[in-house]
């Protein structure tokens, strides 16, 4: 069937041949045809122009619809066809005199002839504008599929093969609708100017993109189907019509016959191998569907049967229209022929629409299709606006043109500057709308208020994995945990059925997952990690779709494989897969965090130093699910701001695990704790938090007792700066004095109402303090004794100050030293 598409072009070529042979070389049969742009019609025994282009050489020279022919350079003609052929043969560029009658009124007219545009059909009023409103929709459905696609296309070969079909095609519409505007506005390329030559640089480009189209939607069906059907030399015979055709096409474009061939004789040819690849394309698709429906699932997962018949038979129709049309030309006026070829190419765009909606499911369908509506309607606002505003300033302005360009202008600026500002507020007017708000599967908040209530870690993972199989309606799903120290895999299921998934299967899926943000799926537009075949297929036979890994701290907590999903279409898409990322990204700091309290209690149980203990736990849940909040309000908005948080709170427990039960640590590894807390702590409060820090180099490597400062800093922030309205300011000053190390924290909060009036208040005899600060000065008491000194100062409108002195003789070196963990 491939090999059908040169039919026309054989045929053609035979056709020239025999003529050439017979009667000599025929120089007429392949002559670039001319056009005046007049569609001149046998009306009443006489032959009249029934539609003149509106911005055509004709039309600037005075013809009207309506006028009759009488002369054409001094020769007369009975019949429009007649005519029609002498203007066609005529070199184009040629200036013709037109003797012309209207209202008994005899007229001239001379009209310099262009060449005949490739593919356009300046034929009646009703057909141009019909070529440009198709032709339009077109462009703006190609622009929405590859927005669709792209992010698909970084990720998988389904994707990278979509974005490829859907972009070739959009060469195809978006420079035919180019060369169609650029007419509308410009004119009909005349020779001597630049024009012609940009105009015929389109020309080439809208064609090949045409003829690259339907080739590689053939190959790129080819390459997804190969595991299924073979077929791998189709790929090769595919090429040879697409290289014929290429070849035909760059020789006609100067104008020059190559052979019988010009671009306008190319026209039915190239119809026709377009219909062709795509009636071999919808067969091979219609094949697999019915011979092999369980593996179409998987290598051609979108194509629909409906759909597939649907382009088959428009496709043949169109290829069997084509060949008609050259041995039926006569039955069919220039117009009629032009509807028909106009409908054939946007037919042919059927299958774009089919491939695109097979893989942009699996994209921000509704976010992206959502934005470009209210994108263009808010634009269709403005324009009419901008034309209402025009049609008041004409008569306010009638005393010069100029005048009226420079308001028209400047109101022109004007409403682009409120288009803009508009446009970025917008979605927060009207979030959701034309498709309605869109509901995430599993709430975040519900999902932190079921971590945030429990206190075992297998109740957590019960409560979670059943939460997100109720949210994703999954009909199964595991959820495999590597417990600390332990070589062994814990496993919860829900609704699992057979065959059913062992441990072993989480030994062999795990080590292809080394970071947060992969994952695997059956559908490979969505895919980011390749599982070996046997791996694989296992994981279909299970019915598991998707795999997220649960990851925290940079490394791997988990494995969470989610069953197909009991929705109509049973697909995970980039959305739900950003959901994902997002809970099971807080699932994992939640898992670190239960296990770094349960170790934080085992320490306390074997430890003297119960003080420390307390303190290092009161990594509290206030201040982590602040910043979970903070990390999901930037993931769609600004991603890398989320990332840093993450990396934030990642390096925060990292600390914690890392200084195990030190009783001292460097006052840089604790003042790069406290910096990583107020960069969680700015994220979430902007510019409202302003902090400065002011360390003596020489007290960088002093011991200081752990988790003092990050505490009295906490505590300033929580109590002080965070309740209060307005912009707040955090000042830390370390200094060495002859007594020992000084540490000042002031902060311009709410203050301490009952410190006002009262003065500088030591440790010892304020009545006011936390879990946190009572720690802090019990492990003061039991380390320095008598020899420290915490006074609490604060005042309204001013904020409180802390001041701690330590003496430095006391405190012992820490044991291990700490080096600052690099940040990924």
């Amino acid at each position: 069937m491939v090999g059908a598409a040169l039919f026309p072009l054989g045929r053609m070529w035979q056709e020239w041949a025999a003529f050439s042979e017979t009667v000599g070389f025929l120089d007429d049969m392949a002559l670039e045809r001319s056009y005046d742009w007049v569609v001149w019609d046998d009306v009443d025994g006489l032959i009249r122009a029934r539609y003149v282009f509106s911005n055509s050489p004709a039309a600037q020279a005075g013809i009207r619809e309506g006028d009759v022919f009488f002369y054409l350079n001094y020769e007369s003609f009975l019949r429009a066809g007649d005519l029609r052929g002498v203007i066609e043969r005529t070199t184009p560029g040629t200036v013709l005199s037109y003797q012309l009658t209207r209202d008994d009124e005899t007229l001239f007219f001379e009209v310099p002839t262009t060449r005949y545009p490739t593919f356009l059909y300046p034929l009646s009023g009703v057909l141009w504008q019909a070529s440009i409103i198709g032709f339009s929709l077109g462009a703006l459905l190609h622009v929405i599929g590859l927005v669709l696609v792209f992010p698909l296309a970084r990720s998988s070969m389904a994707g990278r093969v979509s974005f490829a079909l859907i972009g070739v095609s959009a060469v195809w519409v978006v420079v035919n609708l180019a060369r169609l505007v650029a007419i509308q506005l410009l004119g009909p390329p005349v020779s001597g100017t630049v024009y012609p030559l940009i105009f015929e640089g389109l020309t080439l480009i809208g064609l090949v993109g045409w003829i690259l189209f339907p080739g590689l939607l053939l190959l790129g069906t080819v390459v997804l189907a190969r595991p299924v059907v073979g077929l791998s030399w189709l790929r090769w015979l595919a090429v040879v019509p697409m290289l014929v055709l290429t070849v035909l096409v760059f020789g006609s474009m100067d104008g020059q016959p190559f052979g019988p061939f010009t671009l306008d004789r190319l026209v039915a040819p190239l119809l026709f191998y377009a219909a062709v690849y795509i009636a071999a394309t919808a067969g091979m698709v219609t094949y697999v569907l019915l011979g092999f429906p369980n593996r179409a699932q998987d290598h051609l997962e979108g194509w629909r049967f409906a759909g597939t018949i649907t382009t088959l038979s428009v496709s043949l129709m169109v290829a069997l229209l084509v060949l008609d049309l050259v041995p039926l030309a006569g039955a069919f006026s220039e117009t009629t022929t032009g509807w028909l070829v106009l409908g054939a190419q946007l037919l042919t765009l059927f299958p774009v629409l089919q491939v695109s909606l097979a893989t942009i499911r699996f994209g921000k369908v509704e976010y992206v299709l959502a934005r470009t509506i209210r994108f263009v309607m808010l634009a269709g606002v403005f324009f009419i606006v901008f034309l209402a505003f025009g049609a008041l300033l004409r008569p306010l302005l009638a005393q010069g043109e100029r005048t009226f360009v420079i308001a028209l202008a400047i109101v022109a600026v004007a409403l682009f500057g409120l288009f803009e500002q508009v446009a970025k507020r917008l979605p927060r007017w009207a979030q959701g709308w034309p498709f309605g708000q869109a509901q995430d599967p599993v709430p975040a908040t519900d999902f932190q208020s079921t971590i945030r209530t429990q206190q075992d870690l297998s109740t957590l993972l019960d409560a979670s994995l059943n939460m997100l199989v109720e949210g994703f309606r999954a009909n199964s799903a595991y959820l495999f945990v590597s417990p600390p120290d332990s070589p062994h895999w814990s496993t919860y299921a829900v609704q699992p059925s057979p065959p059913y998934l062992a441990t072993s299967m989480a030994d062999r899926v795990a080590q292809f997952f080394d970071h947060a943000g992969q994952r695997w799926s059956r559908n490979e537009e969505i895919s980011t990690v390749e599982l070996p075949q046997d791996v694989a297929n296992d994981l279909r036979d299970a019915h598991i779709a998707l795999i997220m890994p649960i990851a925290s701290s940079q490394e791997l907590e988990g494995l969470l494989l989610l069953g197909t999903r009991a929705t109509k279409h049973g697909i995970y898409n980039l959305g739900d897969v950003d959901l994902l990322t997002a809970l099971t990204g807080q699932l994992g700091l939640a898992i670190e965090r239960m296990r770094l309290l349960d170790r934080e209690k085992a320490l306390l149980r074997k430890s003297a130093e119960a003080h420390l203990v307390a303190l290092r736990s009161q990594i509290n849940p206030h201040f982590l699910f602040n910043a979970l909040n903070t990390i999901l309000g930037y993931i769609q908005a600004k991603p890398e701001s989320a990332e840093a948080v993450v990396e934030h709170l990642s390096a925060i427990f990292r600390h914690t695990l890392q200084t195990g039960s030190d009783a001292f640590v460097p006052l840089r590894q604790e003042v790069a704790l406290v910096n990583h807390y107020l960069a969680i702590e700015q994220a979430r409060f902007g510019d409202a938090l302003q902090c400065h820090i002011a360390i003596a180099p020489e007290a960088q490597g002093l011991p200081i007792p752990a988790f003092v400062l990050q505490t009295l800093v906490e505590n300033a922030i929580k109590h002080g700066l965070e309740p209060q309205q307005g912009r707040g300011m955090l000042d830390i000053t370390i200094s060495i004095e002859e007594r020992g190390l000084r540490l000042v924290i002031r902060d311009t909060g709410m203050g301490i109402p009952s410190l006002f009036g009262q003065g500088p208040h030591r440790i010892q005899d304020v009545t006011f303090l936390g879990i946190g600060l009572q720690n802090v000065r019990a492990r003061l008491e039991q380390l320095y004794g008598a020899e420290h000194d915490v006074v609490f100062e604060s005042a309204p409108g001013q904020g409180t100050t802390v001041r701690l002195l330590m003496p430095i003789h006391r405190a012992s070196p820490p044991p291990v030293p700490y080096h600052e963990p690099t940040l990924a």
